[in-house]
């Protein structure tokens, strides 16, 4: 009798197994690109545009990490990259109210077109992927973008690009925390 259950039991976890990796590889197929997942995020505040978004791992997965505010509220949007789906909508007004005292708030929202021509003057200057990136104001007041960049030996570079005139402010490298 206890033969009989171990090989059904057996058959149950074989077939459970085959079930569960067939729907680990369905995911692979279904990475998300960052523009995706910047429309995912934006649908998650009414009227809201995107401030910063920063690609990282967390809990052992990558992820978006995308930042959406309004004239009133902000949002951490949290969506993995492997999959699209969304993991996590957050409140962050605490963090936009800082920086709104800070006087680096953007306060209107700024075109995806310009983020993405910023975005080349920086890969430009500073060939490699963008690991992240914001928009904010700078000490005079004008609205900057500032990219992440990590080149190809791994170092990582911040790249500041004026946001109107499309050129290349500061350039720095970035310590590596190990």
């Amino acid at each position: 009798m206890t033969g009989k259950i171990y090989r059904s039991t057996g058959g149950v976890l074989i077939a459970l197994a085959l079930f569960l990796a067939g729907c680990e590889t369905d995911n692979l197929d279904r990475t998300i690109t960052r523009e995706a997942a910047e429309q995912m995020a934006v649908g998650q505040l009414k009227n809201g545009y995107i401030v910063g978004v920063a690609q990282e791992i967390d809990l052992g997965r990558q992820v978006y990490k995308i930042f959406v505010q309004n004239d009133s509220k902000a949002r951490r949007v949290l969506i993995d990259v492997a999959t699209g789906r969304l993991i996590e909508v957050k409140d962050a007004t605490d963090e936009y109210l800082v920086a709104l005292a800070k006087s680096e708030s953007v306060l209107e929202p700024v075109s995806l077109s310009h983020r993405d021509a910023a975005e080349f003057v920086a890969l430009k200057a500073v060939p490699g992927n963008v690991r992240k990136w914001r928009v904010l104001l700078d000490e005079s007041g004008r609205i900057v973008f500032r990219f992440n960049v990590v080149t190809t030996n791994g170092q990582e570079n911040r790249v500041t690009v004026d946001a109107r005139s499309q050129e290349v402010l500061e350039v720095t490298m970035i310590a590596n925390k190990s």
